[in-house]
């Protein structure tokens, strides 16, 4: 007796319209089993074994889905922050030309407060432009560098002047601790100033008013590292495993117009990976403060040699 004569058929239309598991019986159950036909309880260990392997890929394909979803929803989002972004960058700049072109004569000390206006946002709006720009190369590997023997600890203060006048609006108290002359790494000195003006932007940004900011680099046995500390919004423990993700936003709370685009990290990701280093981020949690630590390969270490 042919064991498929009592299995159902079902037609192609009532067949897309069942649940994804049940299908997968049908599936099975529809097809010949002739090769087990003398023996039943081969055949049910067969269909036990098929339809747990369609049900993995099943499980599998939407896992798959669902972070495909994830990733546009953060998409989605980060564009809306950047239009946020841009309209707030765009505004006062559009606000001072009016005044510039309105205007028959225009004092001095006026002209010189509208420059500052124009000259601020519009750099702001040219580094995330940039940011935009650097995510795109990160995504296709064509970040270019040009290396050389520097001072970790030079980039270090370079850095810290770049970002002290913004952490003193806020009176947050800057702590550096980075020795002159013997943190040199074969490096990108630009890039590795990118990776620090970034990771001390974000400590500022997410800082409350008077908080503390610690900024440290040191020596280790194959590498140099340097570490920004502060105690300000913290990092939920959802959020930090995905933090260096594109457009991950997990760790930003408040309204969108004080978000980030979920770039800057990214970009510092590929920028310090490119180097041959790695980057880290702690955090105790909301409200606990975070550190991210840079690392790069020693001038003449292996690690150095290899990247």
């Amino acid at each position: 007796m042919d064991p498929t004569m009592n299995v159902p058929r079902v037609s192609s239309a009532s067949f897309r319209e069942m649940p994804s598991l049940s299908r997968l019986k049908l599936i099975r159950a529809d097809m010949p089993t002739k090769r087990n036909a003398s023996d039943p309880g081969t055949a049910d260990r067969d269909l036990r074994e098929v339809n747990q392997e369609l049900l993995l890929a099943v499980l599998a394909a939407q896992d798959k889905r669902l972070a495909a979803e994830s990733t546009l929803q953060r998409q989605l989002k980060a564009l809306t922050i950047l239009a946020h972004e841009m309209r707030n960058g765009l505004a006062p700049i559009q606000s001072a030309s009016d005044v510039l072109g309105g205007a028959r004569s225009i004092d001095p000390p006026l002209l010189t407060r509208l420059q500052a206006v124009i000259h601020r946002n519009s750099t702001q709006l040219a580094r995330l432009i940039e940011d935009l720009l650097d995510a795109s190369r990160a995504s296709t590997g064509k970040f270019r560098l040009e290396r050389r023997l520097v001072d970790l600890s030079e980039i270090v203060g370079q850095a810290v002047a770049s970002c002290l006048p913004a952490m003193e609006l806020r009176s947050q108290k800057l702590t550096v601790s980075a020795p002159l002359g013997v943190l040199f790494i074969d490096a990108d000195p630009d890039r590795v100033r990118q990776i620090l003006v970034n990771l001390l932007d974000n400590a500022c940004k997410y800082t409350p008013v008077g908080g503390s900011i610690v900024v440290t680099a040191l020596s280790r046995a194959d590498h140099v590292e340097a570490s920004v500390c502060d105690n300000g919004i913290g990092i939920s423990s959802d959020a930090l495993p995905h933090i260096f993700e594109l457009f991950a936003q997990g760790a930003q709370e408040g309204p969108v117009a004080s978000r980030g685009l979920g770039v800057g990290l990214a970009v510092v990701r590929e920028l310090v990976q490119s180097h041959g280093g790695t980057i880290t981020a702690e955090s105790a949690g909301p409200t606990r403060g975070s550190k991210f630590t840079a690392t790069f390969p020693r001038h003449g270490s292996a690690a150095d040699t290899a990247s």
